[in-house]
């Protein structure tokens, strides 16, 4: 959208351009996707979850992801790849 989500307006101080044109169409782009096309759904089963249970293709999580899918999903065939350090 062109817009940092906060500025500095001053030595210590900082303002959010959240009450903006391009931040209300932002937010309207995502409740669109939401509500209006249904690309995404409260019901849907979310990150480790869903990938334990093959609802997922894939998931990027930390290392803690394997001890517990290798006790909810035993039988779960993946791989896994480093990723860089941020």
């Amino acid at each position: 959208m062109g817009l940092a989500p906060i500025e500095k307006t001053g030595e210590g101080k900082w303002a959010s351009n959240f009450d903006t044109p391009e931040a209300q169409a932002a937010i309207q782009y995502y409740l669109d996707g939401f509500y209006k096309y249904k690309v995404d759904s409260f019901s849907v089963e979310r990150d480790i979850t869903a990938f334990a249970k093959e609802k997922s293709a894939m998931i990027q999580k930390e290392s803690q992801a394997i001890p517990f899918l290798e006790k909810t999903s035993p039988d779960l065939e993946y791989g896994t790849v480093l990723t860089h350090k941020l």
